[in-house]
């Protein structure tokens, strides 16, 4: 049974699936935010989960606890991409928001699966393009929407070398 929930305004709390390097990170951020805290925390490597695990973010094991955790509202699935596609469904039956870091999936099909379940519990998912928020690529945005760059290119081929 999917759990639907109304995150508060005022505060929203997060569990950490994959406590490695990019959980660091993602605990930074939201602890400066000063609008989420990170309640929970999961990872196989009990080392990682200790880690990361204090001042008052419970520890499991693996990502099932956080997502039995009731006062998680959202998880951010910081694992390798194997794993990405299942542990993000199953927060999404669950009811939680997930942010997933990139990339999002192995395949177009399990995000577009993600998408689905996402709609269908009426809960957030997000890729973790990091950047899309940063400072300068807003500022480039902004001058884009006014018109002053008329056409943006994108060069997704091999790299080269510039002469």
């Amino acid at each position: 049974m999917v759990r639907q929930r109304e995150v508060s305004r005022e505060h929203i709390s997060v569990g950490l699936i994959g406590c490695g390097h990019a959980a660091e990170m993602h605990l930074a951020a939201i602890r400066s935010s000063g609008r989420a805290r990170v309640v929970a925390a999961a990872d196989i490597d009990k080392t990682a989960v200790q880690r990361v695990a204090r001042d008052g973010i419970r520890p499991f094991s693996d990502y099932h606890g956080v997502l039995a955790a009731p006062e998680v509202d959202t998880v951010a699935v910081l694992t390798p991409p194997h794993v990405q596609f299942e542990i993000a469904s199953a927060a999404l039956i669950a009811g939680k928001h997930v942010l997933i870091e990139r990339p999002m999936t192995r395949s177009l099909a399990e995000a577009d699966r993600l998408a689905e379940q996402a709609g269908s519990a009426r809960t957030a998912l997000m890729a973790g393009y990091h950047l899309r928020f940063h400072r300068h690529i807003q500022a480039a945005r902004r001058v884009i929407e006014t018109g002053a760059i008329r056409a943006v290119r994108v060069d997704t081929g091999p790299p080269r070398l510039m002469r």
